[in-house]
């Protein structure tokens, strides 16, 4: 009987992790400039009786106290123009709004909200300041920047449903769920660069060429929200601070097929309350018709084999093809593949190539995530997985 073996979801090939600074706010309350000089001059001007000038000047520069008692959103991107609301007062019409020294545009003000658009920034936390022509109030790190993200990769990762096929096993295995997720800092990148290089390709014992860099999220968990309303936990791993994982029996009951699903997470400063849309999508269940892995005995393929499947709609294919001679792990194939039901795995991927190995054969369509990461507007390309997971035998 066959060997069952289960493949790593998602290889880490991290070189490192950046995170942001703890944010901390301090207390709110505003600093009063008040500054007093009063200068007396006497000049006695008359030679010889007691006639006196008195000269007096106050110079008195007081500013009334500004408060900041809200600030909304709290957190942009570096390349500002992030619209943020500030609550307090007393604003008028004459305020100046500075983010680290940096002005930014005043919108609208009334006397107790103002509506300011962000100015550049660098990546990190901003102190506040208000200043108008009769006052003046400071908050401390009370604004995060964050890398502009947009028109990147934010948010990547993968929400599975393991689907095992034949009736060859040595004890019957059963299906499964199973998600893991990290949050890169903003960069060119594809999920599927974790198993092949050039899309339709095949890769044997891949690892990524360059790093991805990624952040260290404070959140305890993320929350997946199904369609039906359903909610997965997806904790931080015990292992890696910047992955969040789980194999866990909820994923596989709340798969839906076709469907959107929202990442959520609470506030954990500096990181914002998270509500991501459709931050992965899922595929519909398809078969795979060629090697026929879903059938009593197991088939007999060469090195040199086509790989078929049904049906369509996917944004790729992931093919992870495990050769094993005896018990040993020989070949560990990962192909990123274009979803049009076909595929002629290369003979040259395999390292050698005996008879009657093992061959473990895992196939899944995968969808991808069209949200945004709300803190740097980066895009959220998460993946659904359908996976179909059958077993050959080499000849």
């Amino acid at each position: 009987m066959l060997r069952m073996t289960y493949v790593a979801l998602l290889p880490l090939l991290w070189a490192g992790c950046n995170g942001l600074t703890a944010y901390n706010p301090s207390g709110l309350g505003p600093q009063d400039t008040d500054t007093d000089t009063d200068t007396d001059t006497d000049t006695d001007t008359d030679t010889d009786t007691d006639t006196d000038t008195d000269t007096d000047t106050d110079t008195d520069t007081d500013t009334d106290p500004i408060v900041i008692t809200q600030i909304d959103p709290n957190f942009g991107t570096t390349a500002g123009g992030t619209e943020i609301t500030v609550v307090g007062g007393p604003f008028d019409n004459s305020a100046e709004v500075l983010f680290n020294g940096a002005s930014g545009t005043v919108l609208n003000a009334t006397e107790d909200s103002m509506l300011v658009r962000t100015p550049a920034g660098s990546e990190g936390i901003a102190d506040l300041e208000i200043r108008t022509d009769s006052g003046f109030g400071s908050q401390n790190e009370a604004f995060t920047y964050w890398m502009d993200g947009t028109g990147l990769t934010g948010l990547v990762g993968e929400y599975s449903w393991f689907h095992f096929v034949g009736d060859y096993w040595s004890s019957t295995p059963q299906d499964f769920g199973a998600a893991n997720f990290v949050f890169l800092l903003p960069t060119e990148f594809e999920y599927w660069q974790f198993y092949s290089d050039t899309m339709d390709t095949c890769r044997n014992n891949y690892s990524l060429a360059s790093s991805v860099e990624v952040y260290e999220p404070n959140y305890g968990s993320l929350q997946m929200v199904a369609p039906d309303g359903g909610s997965v936990p997806i904790p931080k791993s015990i292992d890696f601070d910047y992955l969040y994982e789980t194999q866990d029996s909820t994923v596989h009951n709340y798969f839906v097929q076709g469907g959107n699903y929202t990442l959520q997470a609470s506030k954990s400063d500096p990181w914002p309350e998270l509500n991501i849309t459709s931050a992965l999508r899922t595929p519909n269940a398809f078969q795979v018709t060629n090697p026929a892995i879903n059938s009593t005995f197991p088939p007999y393929v060469s090195s040199s084999f086509s790989l078929n499947w049904t049906g369509s709609g996917g944004d790729y294919v992931i093919a992870i093809l495990q050769r094993y001679d005896g018990a040993t792990l020989t070949d560990n194939v990962t192909c990123a593949l274009v979803d049009d039901r076909s595929f002629q795995v290369p003979s040259s991927v395999w390292s050698g190539w005996s008879t009657d190995s093992q061959l473990s054969i895992i196939i899944g369509r995968a969808s991808t995530g069209t949200g945004k990461v709300p803190m740097n507007n980066a895009n959220a390309k998460a993946i659904g997985v359908y996976w179909v997971y059958g077993a050959a035998f080499t000849q």
